[in-house]
């Protein structure tokens, strides 16, 4: 799971309705920056154990 917490951005439940090109780029280059975060804290874990709490998580 990749956090979206502290993006701005997604706070506001309107941009769930925006379909403005350089806004759907700067989310897709936020998403790729917390993807590559999240690679380099896990990678070792992939194929080997959870790195999510799913329980803690949801509920």
């Amino acid at each position: 799971m990749i956090d979206t917490s502290g993006l701005a951005n997604l706070e506001r439940s309107d941009t769930k309705l925006l379909a403005h090109g350089p806004f759907l780029e700067l989310l897709r280059e936020q998403g790729r920056t917390r993807g590559n975060d999240w690679l380099t804290q896990h990678a070792s874990a992939i194929g080997h154990h959870a790195t999510l709490d799913v329980q803690a998580c949801f509920t």
